[in-house]
């Protein structure tokens, strides 16, 4: 059982089956080439769903798992230093830790060459990062960007290339599937849309958890019948993004649906802020914007709230 934000404030518990995670383990044995003798760094807190990710992947290819302090994540001298010392060789980010390193890495004048496998676990991606990091790391290091949710367990589609060249917009994109994942970009009416036409995105396969727990209305919602395929529980995951595809058929991701938000890494329900600052006794209005002036380090989060008292900006 894993929980997610919610918009009034209560956690949801998404129900994850054993199958779920076996399937997606093969997928990433696939997708990675897993090897006995990769070293796994663990950054994620237990109970973030990144962190069922790492350990499955180092336990069932037979790997070593390095867990990582948590007073050392976000200081890259010694997450650095760790890296070295313990010769990881397999690394999943959340964009904020990836940051900082690679602000470390640029003025150390070092890099990454002993990494195999480096991942960012982003949908929002800048694409300057992307090529930064190719000329940190050496020319075997394969640079993934994936993108996922807990509710198709874990991650769904990933991208990654050596063509520079080939990165013309903004933000990386999220890539292809998985394998046993399908996804789907369909209009309000749950037909399919075009390439480079925006749609919803609707993930099905063999990673659609179970539902919701205790949630039935909740579940029925989010969790649909597939109209297009009955394999694998004939379900579909409705996520809430927007996203289009390109001509290459590699998808990119446009924003969301709802008042979600995804910042450093982090899945934020705006409504959830809004909900909890409700709580306090002088403030009768509240309302949480996210603000992105188009750059790596400008996401915030920013609250305007009304009170008997006085209007104030929470920042």
């Amino acid at each position: 059982m894993l929980y997610t934000s919610g918009t009034t404030g209560i956690p949801k518990g998404v129900g994850v089956n054993h199958s779920n995670l076996v399937n997606q383990y093969f997928a990433w044995e696939m997708a990675y080439a897993l090897q006995s003798s990769y070293v796994h760094l663990q950054m994620a807190r237990y109970t973030f769903d990144v962190f069922a990710g790492d350990w499955i992947r180092a336990l069932c290819s037979g790997g070593k798992l390095v867990i990582c302090p948590r007073e050392t994540l976000l200081q890259p001298v010694q997450l650095y230093a760790l890296m070295q010392r313990e010769q990881v060789t397999v690394a999943e980010f959340v964009p904020a830790v990836l940051r900082l390193l690679a602000e470390y890495l640029e003025e150390s004048g070092q890099r990454l060459e002993f990494m195999k496998l480096l991942i960012c676990g982003s949908d929002r991606w800048y694409t300057e990062e992307y090529k930064k990091f190719l000329e940190l790391c050496d020319q075997q290091t394969r640079l993934i960007n994936s993108y996922g949710l807990t509710e198709v367990t874990i991650d769904s589609t990933y991208f990654e290339t050596r063509q520079i060249k080939s990165l013309t917009q903004e933000l990386v994109p999220i890539g292809q599937g998985f394998a046993n994942t399908y996804s789907y970009i369909l209009d309000r009416w749950l037909n399919p849309a075009p390439i480079g036409v925006a749609g919803e995105l609707y993930i099905g396969g063999a990673g659609v958890v179970r539902g919701y727990f205790n949630r039935p209305e909740l579940t029925a919602e989010r969790f649909i019948p597939n109209p297009f395929s009955d394999k694998f529980g004939g379900r579909l995951y409705k996520t809430g993004d927007v996203v289009r595809y390109m001509s290459d058929g590699n998808i990119e991701h446009l924003g969301r649906t709802d008042h979600q938000v995804k910042i450093r890494g982090f899945r934020i329900e705006l409504g959830e802020i809004e909900a909890t600052l409700l709580q306090h006794p002088d403030i009768s209005e509240a309302v949480v914007v996210a603000r992105d002036e188009g750059t790596p380090d400008s996401q915030r989060l920013v609250a305007y709230v009304t009170g008997d008292k006085a209007m104030l900006s929470i920042d």
